[in-house]
């Protein structure tokens, strides 16, 4: 057995989870249930009945037409508007680990391992397709722009779509109620498609369509000396359908998107820090760890993480290593790898226990 090197020492004092300074970081954490006041996702996601997709190309061509026969475009200006696909709905099949490792390469791209185009009946903290074999990586969902250059990994193709883009110019609409056109056709999507009833935010009670926002909240951990800390550089998700936007939290847990939502959006916490290192949780070593935390308002949403959610050892860890990676700093001594990945696992006997455990970038 190799030395153990001394920064790494003095980790494993710290934490009770390093191991060699290339190796993963272990944890075992007891298995928790309910938070109080909202539900907590748990195991595998249920999926329910397929949706229609809104932003589908030929429903979108509907909504537009839709709109044309109705007084709302009449009098409006609309000579210059064509519906024309500027996204792709695809999904990706990896073979193994490898795969994997060139999808995450991409930055580009928001990788979801469950169709988007499909109700959740019950959140949880992974999905796997019943048709793919147990052990081996399951099919992942995104969409991207139409021009996108795919890698060397097995996908098809499931829908040209077209979302109307933010900075896309105005089309100027004569009718009393709105001047917003790309809302107006967006709600319409919504409406001939039945998905309108869980997004009634999009029109308000008086008419007037609801405000794009751009979905912000802070995400805290309790720290069992310090009280509630933010949950510091991870990555928060929102997506309705094959929209999606993702930005970091801050030291302090806050997070704005950059893209803007007229709809409610589905949110979730995923473990990759913008220091480069991921945890591991749900699905060991083929996914870093994700926590859905449902649907809410596209005004933003902020969740506290108490010791009775799964995602408190995940929060945790992740405050430990982005802290520790500072101490490294203040004390002079070696950093731990940038693309570390610690695997964070429960132990059936509910014990909870640090391990250093001997295994080499897996």
């Amino acid at each position: 057995m190799r030395q153990i090197k001394f920064p790494v020492l003095i980790l494993l004092m710290i934490f009770g989870l390093f191991s060699c300074q290339k190796d993963e970081m272990t944890l075992e954490s007891e298995n928790k249930t309910d938070i109080n006041g909202d539900v907590e996702p748990k195991g595998m996601m249920v999926l329910g009945n397929k949706l229609e997709n809104p932003y589908s190309v030929e429903n979108m061509k509907k909504a537009y037409e839709s709109l044309k026969s109705s007084t709302t475009l009449k009098s409006a200006t609309t000579d210059t508007f064509e519906v024309v696909a500027n996204t792709l709905y695809i999904r990706f099949l990896p073979k193994d680990s490898t795969d994997l490792r060139i999808l995450w390469a991409d930055t580009t791209i928001e990788l979801f391992d469950f169709p988007l185009d499909y109700e959740i009946v019950e959140e949880g903290f992974y999905y796997h397709d019943p048709e793919i074999p147990e052990g081996q990586p399951t099919w992942q969902y995104t969409s991207v722009p139409i021009d996108y250059q795919f890698p060397n990994v097995k996908y098809e193709i499931i829908e040209e779509c077209y979302i109307p883009e933010d900075d896309e110019e105005d089309i100027e609409l004569k009718s009393s109620y709105s001047d917003d056109f790309y809302g107006q056709l967006e709600l319409e999507a919504f409406r001939i498609t039945g998905n309108l009833e869980e997004e009634s935010t999009l029109k308000s009670t008086n008419g007037i369509m609801a405000k794009k926002k751009n979905p912000k909240g802070t995400i805290r951990v309790n720290n069992t000396i310090d009280g509630l800390e933010g949950v510091m550089r991870v990555k928060v998700r929102v997506h309705n359908f094959v929209k999606w936007n993702t930005r970091n939290t801050d030291e302090s847990g806050n997070y704005q998107m950059d893209k803007n939502f007229r709809t409610n959006v589905h949110y979730a916490v995923i473990f990759e820090n913008s220091r480069g290192f991921k945890i591991w949780g749900n699905w060991a070593f083929l996914a870093p760890a994700h926590y859905n935390m449902g649907w809410h308002s596209n005004s933003g949403y902020s969740r506290d993480i108490y010791q009775n959610s799964d995602a408190w050892k995940w929060s945790t860890v992740n405050n430990s290593v982005y802290k520790y990676i500072d101490y490294c700093d203040d004390f002079s001594i070696s950093k731990p790898p940038s693309n570390l990945r610690v695997w964070v696992f429960e132990k059936g006997s509910g014990t909870t226990m640090g391990s250093a455990s001997m295994l080499r970038r897996t």
